[in-house]
């Protein structure tokens, strides 16, 4: 027996131009088991990546674990638990594996913003929180140099509360404001880098002296658009002309490519959803009870009912090869008035191969069916059995259908959101590109 382990590398996230982060763990059939060191990708060119390690990034690490192991455990759920409990639990685990994709890269106008602020405040674009504190160090002594040599005359606070003047200040503020909310927990450093990013400043102050004597200040926009242009020239530089392009064709892109995903796993969500309504909304009709001849008056194939049986007699098995499958009974009920000899009602009951008597259960309650193709073979050996319903029931939980039933229209439900997102989604990105020329 071969027993394929080692260590490979899991759970990208946070990926923006050429630049993410992930974590090696160690594997035995490309399962991940144990993480043993996390690292950020600075480059990627073919199979060889450069970068530098970084604390372990609990993010990565989750991401590995809900995307792989999440739908292994929903698959091990279907078939151990019972379907009331097993499918919620499925559909959740299921779900947060496709949250956990979603991770893989940098999303939303601010998130890419801060992304581009790190780019140039920081030399790349990893959060300061993932890096270690050597790291952190390093680029606060270099983000500080950067800073006397500017000349600036205001505070980094300053700039956060009053805005830049120019993006070079609004990038290194930025650096410094964040460095500093990490290493001293410092509120109002934090709120004030946060302020850069979305540029939300304060009126300046009206004074004919001191550092806001200027008067001036490129709006918030403009900043923001000449510091997307600047790593994106930073980007180009480092990782290649024609790369950068792709990389940012992609980008521009992706809104419509993300979007079409979201288009195909709603169509094929919806045909599945749709033969699970088809096969089991019958369960939600009202379960129809008593003798053999009632329920079949009241109800027909798909339906649900109860079984009140005077006598059962069981009468075989069906089998897959040696595998036992069901118990085949016959549940009797004679009418009310009957004449004493006439022959009673008799209806088929499949239970399962752990059922040995089926007066032990009391009242029957299963799924009404007529015999197909597939039944054949054992229905011909009953039919000249007197008084024998054509119809035959097989012990099922109606709970269970239900709850199948429920989820079947809850999924048709999503798949059709899924649907109206993916449309609308596709023309917004379409408009979006069509205003956004990519070089």
């Amino acid at each position: 027996m071969i027993i394929i382990f080692g260590r490979r590398s899991y759970g990208r996230v946070d990926a923006h131009g050429s630049e993410y982060a992930q974590t090696t763990f160690a594997h035995i059939y490309y399962v991940p088991l144990i993480p043993t060191g996390s690292f950020w990708v600075t480059s990627e060119v073919g199979n060889q990546r450069t970068g530098f390690s970084i604390p372990l990034h609990g993010k990565s690490v989750a991401a590995a674990y809900l995307r792989v192991w999440a739908p292994i455990a929903a698959i091990a759920t279907l078939s151990a638990a019972p379907l009331v409990a097993g499918v919620p639990i499925a559909l959740a685990l299921l779900g947060l594996s496709a949250w956990a994709w979603s991770w893989r890269s940098v999303r939303g106008e601010l998130a890419v913003r801060r992304s581009d602020f790190n780019r140039l405040a920081y030399g790349m674009r990893c959060e300061p929180s993932a890096m270690s504190p050597e790291v952190r160090a390093q680029v606060g002594a270099n983000l500080r140099a950067r800073w006397d040599r500017s000349g600036a005359q205001r505070s980094p606070n300053d700039v956060g509360k009053f805005g830049a003047t120019d993006p070079g200040e609004a990038v290194i503020a930025y650096g410094l404001l964040s460095l500093s909310a990490l290493e001293h927990g410092g509120r109002d450093e934090r709120d004030a880098a946060e302020r850069i990013l979305r540029g939300t400043h304060d009126p300046l102050p009206a004074a004919e002296d001191g550092p806001y004597r200027e008067g001036t200040r490129p709006a918030p926009a403009a900043v923001h658009d000449q510091i997307a242009s600047a790593a994106a020239s930073v980007e180009a530089h480092s990782t290649g002309a024609v790369q950068a392009a792709v990389a940012g064709r992609k980008r521009v892109q992706a809104p419509v490519v993300r979007a079409k995903k979201f288009g195909v796993a709603g169509l094929v969500l919806g045909l599945v959803c749709f033969g699970g309504v088809m096969s089991t909304t019958r369960a939600l009709r009202p379960v129809a009870a008593g003798t053999v001849s009632e329920v079949v008056a009241a109800r027909g194939d798909g339906d649900f009912a109860t079984l009140t049986c005077a006598h059962s007699d069981y009468v075989g098995d069906l089998q897959e090869g040696s595998r036992t499958t069901h118990h085949v009974f016959f549940c009797e009920q004679a009418d009310d008035g009957a004449q004493a000899g006439a022959s009673a009602h008799k209806m088929a009951v499949l239970a399962g191969p752990d059922v040995t008597d089926l007066d032990t259960l009391g009242p029957i309650t299963g799924k009404l069916a007529l015999p197909g193709y597939e039944d054949r073979q054992w229905r011909d050996e009953m039919r000249n059995e007197p008084g024998i319903e054509r119809l035959y029931l097989t012990v099922e939980s109606v709970c269970e259908a239900r709850a199948l039933a429920i989820g079947a229209w809850l999924g048709l439900l999503v798949a059709l959101g899924l649907g109206v997102y993916s449309i609308r989604g596709v023309r917004c990105a379409r408009r979006a590109m069509a205003a956004t020329p990519v070089a």
